[in-house]
This record gives C-alpha cells, structure tokens and sequence, in this order.
C-alpha cells in the first residue's frame, strides 16, 4: 500500500499526521515505511533522527535504501529526505521523475506500507509521487484559508485525473461554531471523501516535544483514536 500526504498549504499539521498515521499502520500490519521528501527533513526532526543519509543520497547518488533507514519504533522505519536534499535540492527535486520513482518503489516492496510525506503546496514531488499512490491523502483545516485553497486543490486533482482515489483529513479540529460550519463545507464538497476527522488535541505538542508518536504518549488521546480509526479505514479500502 503506498500512501502519498500532502496538502496544499503549510501549517495544516501533513507531517504530524503522515508520522502518526505511519506509526498506526506498523502497529496493525508490520513493517511499514515512512518517507520524507521535504528538503527540510520535518519527519526526522519530529523523531529527532539524524538524516545524515536519506532519499537524496537514494536518488542522486545509488546510495542502497537499506543503508540510509532508521528503525524508530518496532515495525516503523524512516527514510529521512537526506543532507544532500538540502545541499543539493533543485537537483533532488528534479530527480522526481515517475521511472525513477518506480524503480524506489521495486526497492521498497518489502514493506507493508510506504507513507510519503511531502513539501507543502503543488511541490513536484507530490505532483510526481499522486499518481503512483494508492490512495492520496489531503490534509486541511476546517478554516477559510485551507477551504479556499481546497477549491483551488481540486480543480488541480480533477485536470490531473486523480479525484477518484482522493481522500481527505480535516485536522485540528475546535468545538467552534466557524468550526463546524467549515467541517459542513469540506464534507459538501468533498462528497464522501472523507476519511477522518482529528482533533485538536494538546497532547500532540506534548509528544513532538518528545520525540514520539502520540499514542505511543498517551494511548487513549483523542488524537490517537481518531489516528486508529483513519488507519483502519484505509486498511479496510485496501482490502
């Protein structure tokens, strides 16, 4: 199963959710690979992984994948963007191509399941990453700057023939009326689509503090559930 997170604007929370999804899905299934394909390595600074070696390294330089994962938890594995996505990073953006992502792919088949985490925002490596998942995930705020891009977002997946395998999350949720009018709005739109809902949820920052998945931080945190039941459907759409 091959997961692509993305979103069409920053500080949605994507890689909170693609790491915590990740997690969920290795505690269900086995060994299930995360991977960050932002420059800025946000995966391996929310595990407090080095990422001496990643992607990059994978992409540009033949670097074996094995040699560049991190075991960050019993059946989870990172493979970080790398140093050379920062030193060398309009050549590792180029490197998106789809023959050369299929070729990764081949590498990765041992996993379970490969989460991509992406850059915010019509980055190449989701543009290039979307069509080759099997189920896209979309990540939002029920806000009326994350509803207004998700009307510009669609019109992006309908030209690039992926809405019907599209899937959304709407993330931090508040008990507010805007809230809630917002949440109607996103599910108008997005027409069953919907895969979950997450909570804002204090015990999120709590867990980046430390360097951990939330439920592995507090178990029955409104988050985690909501985290569970996500990787449940997905699984359950798989089958």
């Amino acid at each position: 199963m091959i997961v692509t997170v993305f979103s069409s604007k920053g500080g949605v929370g994507k890689t909170t959710v693609a790491l915590n999804l990740a997690y969920e899905l290795a505690l269900k299934t086995g060994e299930v690979l995360l991977v960050d394909t932002d420059p800025q390595n946000s995966a391996a600074a929310l595990m407090c992984c080095e990422f001496t070696k990643g992607l990059a390294e994978v992409l540009l330089e033949d670097l074996e994948p094995k040699d560049a994962l991190k075991g960050v938890r019993e059946g989870l594995f990172l493979l970080p963007a790398g140093l050379l996505a920062l030193e060398r990073e309009e050549e590792f953006v180029r490197a998106f191509r789809r023959e050369k992502l299929e070729e990764l792919l081949k590498r990765l088949e041992g996993f379970k399941a490969v989460v991509f985490d992406t850059p915010p925002g019509y980055a190449p490596q989701s543009t290039a990453l979307l069509p080759l998942s099997d189920f896209p995930l979309a990540v939002f705020e029920p806000e009326p700057a994350s509803f207004a891009s998700f009307k510009v977002f669609e019109e992006f997946l309908f030209k690039s023939g992926l809405t019907e395998k599209l899937l959304l999350v709407l993330n931090k949720l508040r008990p507010l009326q805007l809230t809630e009018d917002f949440v109607l709005a996103f599910r108008s739109e997005a027409a069953g689509k919907l895969l979950a809902y997450l909570p804002y949820d204090e015990t999120v920052l709590t867990a980046e503090a430390n360097c951990r998945p939330v439920k592995e931080e507090r178990p029955d945190a409104p988050f985690a559930l909501a985290v569970e039941e996500a990787a449940s459907k997905l699984l359950s759409l798989k089958a």
